[in-house]
C-alpha cells in the first residue's frame, strides 16, 4: 500500500474530507457490505448520511471554516453533530462474526469523517496542527488518518483501484486550487498519479505552471 498511497497533507481540508466520502462510498459497494447473508444496513443508516454530509461540506464554500454558527452553514454542522450522535450509540455488539466486524469497522471510518468535518467547522486551526500532542485524539494528523482510513477500507475488501482513483482525483484539486488546468494536463498528471509516481506527477505540474 505504501507504494500507492501519498501520505501528504491536503491544504484544503473540504478536499480531504471529499477523498474520505467517496473511499466510504467504496467501502459501502465492497463485498464484505454485499455478502448474500448481509441484512444489517439499518445500522449503516449513519454511514450513508455520513458520505453524504462528507460530499456536501466538500463543495462548500470557504465560509464553512469556523462556520458551525454562521448562516448557511449552522444547519450543517447540526446535521453532522447528530450524526456523531447516532453513531456513538454503537449496538454492532449484538451482531456476531464478520457482519459485527464489517460494521465496526465501517462506522468507525464514519467517525474519523465526521469528527473532521466537526472540528473544522469549529476551528480550521486543528487542521494538520503541527503540535500532535496537543490534538484532539479524534482526529490525528493526516498521514495517520489516511493510513488507517485505507488499511480498513482494504480490510473490508474495498477495490483498491477506486481508492486510487479517488485520491488522484480529489489531490488534482487540492493543488490546483480546485480549478482545472487543461485536459492534457489533467491526463498527464492522473497517469503518473496512478502509476505511484507522485513525486513526478507533482514535479509535472509545477514545472508546467512555472513555464
Amino acid at each position: 500500500m505504501a507504494a500507492k498511497t501519498d501520505t501528504r497533507p491536503f491544504k484544503d481540508p473540504r478536499n480531504a474530507v471529499g477523498l474520505l466520502a467517496d473511499v466510504l462510498d467504496v467501502v459501502l459497494v465492497s463485498p464484505a457490505l454485499q455478502a448474500p447473508l448481509f441484512t444489517d444496513w439499518e445500522a449503516l443508516h449513519p454511514v450513508v448520511a455520513t458520505r453524504d454530509v462528507g460530499r456536501e461540506f466538500a463543495k462548500s464554500s470557504r465560509q464553512v471554516f469556523n462556520g458551525y454558527a454562521r448562516k448557511g452553514y449552522s444547519t450543517l454542522y447540526q446535521r453532522a453533530k447528530a450524526i456523531v450522535d447516532k453513531l456513538l450509540l454503537d449496538e454492532s455488539w449484538l451482531l456476531r462474526g464478520h457482519r459485527r466486524e464489517a460494521i465496526e469497522t465501517t462506522r468507525s471510518l464514519s467517525r474519523q469523517i465526521i469528527s473532521t468535518i466537526c472540528h473544522v467547522m469549529e476551528d480550521v486551526t486543528r487542521w494538520n496542527k503541527p503540535a500532535p500532542e496537543n490534538r484532539d485524539p479524534e482526529m490525528p494528523p493526516w498521514h495517520l488518518l489516511w493510513h488507517d482510513f485505507v488499511s480498513s477500507a482494504l480490510r473490508l475488501s474495498a477495490d483498491q483501484g477506486q481508492i486510487n482513483k479517488c485520491e488522484c482525483e480529489w489531490r488534482w484539486r487540492d493543488i490546483t486550487d480546485r480549478s482545472h488546468r487543461g485536459r492534457n494536463m489533467r491526463a498527464a498528471f492522473e497517469a503518473a498519479w496512478l502509476a505511484g509516481a507522485h513525486d513526478f506527477a507533482l514535479q509535472m505540474l509545477k514545472a508546467h505552471e512555472d513555464a
